[in-house]
C-alpha cells in the first residue's frame, strides 16, 4: 500500500510538473489588456462607417441595442479603460476600471433616455440600460433631478478614471529633481535622451571622436584662473567627536599566567610573550613549543574563556607575519574610537589612495584604513544593532574629508528616511536624498547606462 500512495504521489507531482502554467508578469497581462481595449476601440469608430466587416456590424447593431446613442461615445470610453490598464500605478485597479466603465455608460445612457422621453425634439435613445436607469428615475424625480443624477453618475466615473491615471506630487517632484540635477552635473548621455549629462573628463574628445590627452599647459591656466570661491572648503575635524576614556583590561599579569598555566593542562608547553592593549581588546601573544599542533590549541577556545572568565575571547593562530599565536580578550572597559583622531591622521591625510575608508585602530591602537578603489566589491550586512548604520556614516564621511565635489559625486538611497537625512545640502549629491524606492530604480539605470558609456569610451581610446 505505501509503496502504491508513494507511486501516486510521484505521477501526481509529474502532472503537476506538466501542467506548470506559462509565467506571465503582471505588467505585461495589463499591457496586453490595454491593447485590446485599444482594438475595440478601433473596431467600434470603424463601425460607425461601415468598415469593420459583418462581425463590426453586428457588434454595431448589439451595442445599439443595449447602449442607444452613447455607442457613438464608447470608443472614448473604452480608449480611457485601455489608458487605464496602460498607466495606472495601481496593481490591483480592475473593480475601478469597470465601475468607472459603468458609471459613464449608465449616466451618458440614461440621460439620453430622459431627454428622449420628455423632449419631443430629442430623438436619441438610451437603450436597453437607458430604458433601465433612466425611465423609473423620471417617474421618481421628474426630469432635472433625474438628470442631475445622471450627471453626478457621469462626474464620478470621470473621477474614477483621473485617480486611476494620478501620481502624487511628491512623487513627481522627487523624479524632476532626480532628472535637473542629472542635468546640471554630467555630460549628454547617448542612451538616455531625457537625461542630459555633463561629466569633467580628464581627457577632451577630438572632432573625430577619438581622445586625446591634453597638454599640461592647458591645464595650469584653468587652475590658476580658479577664484577663491569656488576653491572647496574641506569641513574641518572639530565637527567631529574626540576619543573618549581610556581602555582597562584588568591584571594583565595575572591573565597571561592563567593561559600559560590553562595550556599547560592540556600537555602544551607555551612561552608567553609581549601583551597589547587595544581600546576594546588585549591581545596577548605566546609561542608553542616545537611540535605542538596550532589545532590544539585552537580547539581550547572555551577552555581558556572559562579559566579568564571571559567572553568571547579570539584566538589568533597565526598572527599573520609573526611566529606568535594571539589571544584576544574584551577590556573589562572599553576607550570609544571616534573618527575626528582618525581623519586627522597623517596615515589619512598623506594617503595616495582617493577614496580611503576609515575602520579603526587594530589591538595595538595603530589607525587601519581601506581604500575603496582595490575592492572588487563592499557588502554592509549583520544583525540589527551590530553598527552597520555607524559604518555607512564613517564611509561617506571619510569620501567627504578626502574628496571635493569636483572629485566624487554621490547617490545616497535612504528608503528608511532617517539614515542620510543630515547630508542632504552637501554639494556632493548627484541628486537629492532618495527616498522612494521606486524611484531608486532610475538612478540605477542611469548608472547602468553611465557604466556603459565610459566602458565603450575607455575601449575607443584603448585605454
Amino acid at each position: 500500500m505505501a509503496k502504491e500512495k508513494s507511486k501516486k504521489k510521484k505521477s501526481g507531482e509529474k502532472e503537476k510538473v506538466g501542467k506548470k502554467r506559462f509565467p506571465l508578469p503582471g505588467k505585461v497581462g495589463r499591457r496586453i489588456s490595454s491593447f485590446l481595449f485599444f482594438l475595440l476601440s478601433i473596431i467600434v469608430l470603424f463601425s460607425f462607417f461601415g468598415m469593420s466587416g459583418i462581425a463590426g456590424n453586428w457588434l454595431r447593431e448589439s451595442l445599439i441595442w443595449l447602449v442607444g446613442a452613447t455607442f457613438y461615445l464608447l470608443p472614448l470610453v473604452f480608449a480611457l479603460m485601455g489608458l487605464a490598464f496602460f498607466k495606472t500605478r495601481y496593481k490591483k485597479f480592475l473593480v475601478s476600471v469597470f465601475l468607472g466603465f459603468f458609471l459613464l455608460v449608465f449616466g451618458i445612457s440614461g440621460a439620453f433616455q430622459i431627454l428622449s422621453e420628455k423632449n419631443d425634439g430629442f430623438n436619441l435613445s438610451g437603450g436597453l440600460i437607458g430604458r433601465i436607469g433612466g425611465a423609473p428615475l423620471v417617474g421618481l424625480f421628474d426630469i432635472w433631478i433625474s438628470l442631475a443624477i445622471m450627471a453626478c453618475a457621469i462626474a464620478v466615473g470621470l473621477l474614477v478614471f483621473k485617480q486611476l491615471f494620478y501620481v502624487p506630487e511628491r512623487e513627481k517632484r522627487e523624479k524632476e529633481s532626480i532628472i535637473s540635477h542629472f542635468k546640471k552635473t554630467i555630460g549628454r548621455h547617448p542612451s538616455l535622451e531625457s537625461i542630459s549629462l555633463e561629466s569633467e573628463e580628464k581627457k577632451e574628445v577630438s572632432a573625430a571622436g577619438k581622445y586625446e590627452e591634453p597638454a599640461k599647459q592647458e591645464i595650469k591656466p584653468k587652475i590658476s584662473e580658479k577664484k577663491e570661491s569656488q576653491i572647496h572648503n574641506f569641513p574641518p575635524a572639530d565637527l567631529l567627536g574626540s576619543d573618549r576614556g581610556t581602555p582597562n583590561s584588568g591584571d594583565t599579569k595575572i591573565n597571561s599566567a592563567i593561559i600559560k598555566k590553562t595550556l599547560e593542562n592540556f600537555d602544551i608547553p607555551v612561552e608567553m610573550s609581549e601583551i597589547s592593549i587595544g581600546p576594546t581588546v588585549t591581545q596577548y601573544t605566546l609561542k608553542p613549543s616545537e611540535g605542538i599542533k596550532l589545532s590544539r590549541i585552537t580547539s581550547l577556545a572555551n577552555d581558556l574563556s572559562l579559566a579568564l572568565a571571559a567572553h568571547p575571547i579570539r584566538l589568533e593562530a597565526p598572527i599573520p607575519g609573526r611566529s606568535l599565536v594571539g589571544v584576544e580578550i574584551p577590556n573589562k572597559i572599553r576607550a570609544e574610537i571616534r573618527m575626528r583622531s582618525l581623519v586627522e591622521s597623517s596615515s589619512f591625510r598623506d594617503s595616495s589612495s582617493k577614496l580611503p575608508l576609515v575602520l579603526g585602530r587594530d589591538v595595538s591602537g595603530m589607525p587601519q584604513y581601506a581604500a575603496l578603489e582595490k575592492m572588487p566589491h563592499l557588502l554592509v550586512a549583520g544583525a540589527t544593532g551590530t553598527g552597520k548604520t555607524i559604518f555607512l556614516n564613517a564611509l561617506i564621511l571619510s569620501l567627504l574629508y578626502k574628496n571635493s565635489p569636483d572629485d566624487i559625486r554621490l547617490i545616497l538611497v535612504d528608503p528608511k528616511r532617517v539614515e542620510f537625512t543630515n547630508y542632504s545640502e552637501i554639494p556632493h549629491l548627484l541628486t537629492p536624498v532618495i527616498f522612494d524606492i521606486n524611484r531608486t530604480c532610475n538612478a540605477l539605470k542611469w548608472l547602468a547606462g553611465e557604466m556603459e558609456r565610459r566602458l565603450g569610451l575607455l575601449s575607443e581610446a584603448k585605454a
